[in-house]
């Protein structure tokens, strides 16, 4: 008999086919008529059986299967293709904004397991949301924790923050709770900290998280008021339950940060209502400045880095409260920035691995660098020059 299971796969049977789930949200289908021409064949939660068949030999055949079949993975939340990075994706984790490995010469290092968020927040910076139309990306976690602890040692400090900024929300990555003991077991890391709108916390994953060794939670809380939350999540948000996330969170050993964005004319009378929230809870208010940006919705014209402080000191001083906060603060730091195979002007050829975010974009990697090539090939190989290098972030644009 041959049972086989595979870590961050479920499975559901159906008439003809057998649904695969990847970290519970990404889905694809394999025809049971070629499972069948491996074997006779049942279906658990959990696993494939194969009663009559030996291990080693079905395993391979069905490993096949499922790596050609996990080309056609799909968001159920969206219905967005979504590409599955793996080991042998041959997809460097280093070079792109939307997933993977982010070093900007500091001691905080940031990591995008997952893209997609069940919100549609109407000031979101990539556009993101169940209404999105992009192309998603998920990790597999045990080639993330590989590639990222030779960076943490690259750094050459001792007290490295780890960031889990997502395009999205990190905890729609079932394997997040993993994901963090992992980290918690690299050298050198002091501080594992998450950005979250919330409204997927419980009081148990907390404590979950917490025990894991996260110890700084970024709750984006735009507002205490319903209607006005709902507004801008664009969609239901379960208010007093957040809020009640943030006073369990108050309670624990470990730091909150409240971090509202600043819409004005639809939340400036929210924000003195959050502070006073944050004063009672010992939190760190993080306001935020709403910033345009060329895929982002924009429901609000962007103030200046000049006007922002300018109010933020105003409420500081009516509240006496400390709001505007700097690197320091956070105890981030300059620190060695991975080293730059790439300048602006260099002109390259790639080969295409899969799509990138938005349409016209494809991911290409050399140098064990994933660069987004701005192009409307699909496949193939591309000519293109490097227009951006900020951060070891690449851009190309195709010749």
């Amino acid at each position: 008999m041959a049972r086989l299971s595979f870590e961050g796969l479920r499975f559901s049977m159906h008439r003809d086919f057998v649904k695969v789930f990847l970290y519970k949200i990404f889905e694809f289908s394999l025809d049971s008529r070629e499972l069948k021409a491996i074997g006779e064949f049942s279906v658990g939660e959990d696993f494939i059986e194969f009663p009559k068949d030996k291990e080693d030999t079905v395993r391979r055949k069905v490993m096949f299967l499922l790596g050609k079949k996990i080309n056609g993975l799909n968001n159920s939340l969206t219905g967005n293709p979504t590409t599955y990075i793996h080991q042998n994706s041959g997809i460097p984790l280093v070079g792109n904004i939307s997933f993977g490995i982010v070093d900007r010469g500091t001691s905080l290092l940031e990591i995008k397991p997952v893209t997609s968020c069940p919100l549609n927040c109407i000031y979101c910076s990539i556009g993101e949301g169940k209404q999105s139309k992009m192309h998603d990306f998920v990790i597999e976690r045990e080639y993330l924790v590989k590639e990222l602890e030779p960076i943490v040692e690259y750094k050459g400090i001792k007290d490295v923050e780890v960031h889990i900024g997502c395009q999205g929300e990190p905890l729609l990555y079932s394997q997040l709770t993993e994901l963090v003991s992992d980290i918690s077991k690299i050298k050198n890391v002091s501080v594992i900290s998450m950005d979250t709108n919330g409204v997927l916390l419980t009081s148990e994953k907390v404590d979950e998280l917490i025990d894991a060794g996260m110890n700084q939670f970024n709750i984006s809380l735009n507002s205490p008021d319903q209607g006005i939350a709902d507004k801008m999540a664009g969609t239901n948000y379960p208010v007093e339950n957040v809020i009640k996330i943030c006073e369990h969170i108050a309670k624990k050993k470990t730091r909150l940060v409240i971090a509202p964005v600043y819409l004005p004319g639809i939340n400036d009378s929210e924000l003195p209502k959050l502070v006073e929230m944050g004063k009672r809870l010992g939190a760190t208010m993080g306001i935020q400045n709403f910033l345009e940006y060329s895929h982002g919705r924009r429901p609000v014209g962007q103030l200046s880095w000049e006007e922002f402080y300018a109010r933020l000191a105003e409420l500081e001083t009516k509240l006496k409260t400390k709001l505007k906060l700097y690197p320091e603060d956070f105890n981030i730091r300059p620190a060695k920035s991975l080293p730059k195979p790439f300048k602006l002007g260099d002109t390259l050829k790639g080969e295409i691995l899969c799509p990138g975010r938005y349409r016209n974009e494809a991911i290409v990697a050399l140098k064990d660098r994933s660069i987004t090539v701005i192009t409307a090939k699909v496949s193939g190989t591309v000519n293109f020059r490097i227009v951006r290098t900020k951060h070891n972030i690449y851009l190309g644009k195709s010749l």
